[in-house]
């Protein structure tokens, strides 16, 4: 398993489908969820992306962010995680560690 950068910017709208549309139209991923555990209560949505290299999940994060703001979005937040380690249910991934 190799590592990667996820990218996320939270997003507050009423109007979450021309949201969609937009985030859609980037090629990112968009999710949406209520309650969440660091912001608080509310619905938020979220853009969503993956890359291997540090440099460009920071710069593609933040041009995403430029042309979502461009658009009418208010963003509340730009996130890059590096993910090491991440495991869903139904993969069949062996690991080795050192």
């Amino acid at each position: 398993m190799e590592s990667d950068y996820e990218c996320h910017i939270t997003i507050e709208t009423e109007n979450a489908s021309a949201l969609r549309e937009a985030i859609e139209k980037m090629h990112w991923h968009f999710s949406m969820i209520a309650g969440d555990p660091v912001l608080g209560p509310g619905v938020r949505c979220f853009a969503t992306e993956h890359f291997q290299d540090p440099g460009m999940a920071i710069g593609m994060t933040n041009l995403a962010a430029t042309l979502l703001e461009f658009e009418g979005f208010v963003i509340i937040r730009k996130k890059v995680e590096h993910v090491i380690f991440d495991i869903r249910p139904n993969q069949t991934e062996e690991f080795t560690t050192n």
